[in-house]
């Protein structure tokens, strides 16, 4: 997760497994459309939200011990 500062003032929002990359393709303007129109942009924020996205409920749970998560959910 990450926020960027538009040149306007405005922030922009978003996520990424590849912070360096994505900042560079916003800066670069073939990131956002909303990015595009108000450059440059300034990193001002970012977080690994890995911990905080995984799913604790109890289903979740069970798919994981049983080993079939990927089959029932599609994701790993």
């Amino acid at each position: 997760m990450y926020i960027l500062e538009c040149s306007n003032g405005t922030y922009y929002i978003g996520s990424t497994r590849n912070l360096f990359k994505r900042v560079a393709a916003h800066q670069n303007g073939i990131g956002a459309n909303y990015t595009k129109k108000h450059l440059p942009v300034c990193l001002v924020y970012f977080e690994k939200l890995k911990e905080l996205a995984a799913c604790k409920n109890e289903t979740s749970l069970l798919n994981v011990f049983f080993g079939f998560a990927q089959e029932t959910t599609g994701f790993a």
